[in-house]
């Protein structure tokens, strides 16, 4: 039970560790604060298995700095890939793409990350885990084990809570798309004509037709109506695309775009 606590807590540590360099990183090309994890909460729990997996599979190599950083940048990146992989499949969402880097695997992983990567790792192996080894240990054991319990309580909340986010935004995508086909088939306007009249009043249905039957008409407002609940975002939805702003949507991409467009129209707005 120890070792587990203390497991975690390393793998916790790494995580908020990985949240600060990967913040900062987008924050300064930015100019301005870009909270860059996947949960709600300080931390990017790639890293903090990344961190582990280099610590635990680089042991053989430690004392030689060129494997562990060439190592480091292998064992990274295939875990990058990993969980960029994953989350298209469960989710149906890419949340980063490098395809527009050179040398980058299906947008998932670049040559300029993997080397980033392993530099990180080999600073982790010299210096960092070595650190963290030292203060842990000097810890006594109940206090590490009432931590990592709470942490880790903590921890499956916050992911409850992102993971319940992300099925949300891809079932509006899903959504919108079918109301946007009808839309469509009742003579409506497409997605772009749709989509200028939300960007001018995104609150207002659509002006009824004389020429149109009733039932026809009352169906149109009745759709209007559902896609105007459908693009009301909530907290963390925005969070999600200011975190991602690269997100793509493998089945409704050009609906994500207008979604994304409408977070960043009534971010500016509260902004200004």
């Amino acid at each position: 039970m120890n070792r587990v606590c203390l497991l975690f807590l390393y793998f916790f540590l790494y995580s908020v560790i990985g949240w600060v360099c990967e913040t900062a990183y987008c924050s300064i090309g930015k100019r301005k604060f870009v909270n860059r994890g996947f949960l709600n909460g300080p931390l990017c729990p790639v890293y903090g298995f990344g961190a582990l997996a280099v610590v635990w599979l680089l042991r053989p190599v430690c004392e030689y700095p060129i494997l562990v950083f060439a190592a480091g940048a292998v064992v990274t990146s295939m875990l990058e890939y990993l969980t960029g992989y994953l989350l298209e499949k469960l989710f149906g969402l890419k949340l980063w793409d490098y395809s527009k880097r050179p040398y980058n695997i299906r947008g998932r992983v670049c040559l300029r990350n993997s080397l980033l990567f392993g530099l990180l790792s080999l600073f982790l192996v010299e210096f960092l885990h070595p650190v963290l080894y030292a203060l842990l240990h000097k810890a006594p054991v109940w206090l590490l084990n009432a931590a990592a319990v709470v942490l880790f309580v903590l921890l499956l909340a916050d992911l409850a809570v992102t993971v319940g986010t992300l099925l949300e935004i891809n079932g509006k995508l899903r959504q919108i798309g079918q109301v946007l086909g009808e839309l469509n088939e009742r003579g409506a306007g497409n997605l772009q004509q749709i989509g200028q009249r939300f960007h001018e009043n995104m609150g207002a249905l659509r002006e009824r037709r004389k020429e149109r039957q009733t039932d026809a008409k009352e169906r149109i407002d009745q759709l209007n109506a559902r896609l105007g609940k459908l693009l009301t975002q909530k907290r963390m939805q925005r969070r999600i695309f200011k975190a991602f702003p690269n997100m793509q949507s493998k089945k409704h991409q050009e609906i994500l775009d207008w979604f994304k467009e409408l977070a960043d129209q009534k971010r500016e707005k509260k902004d200004s």
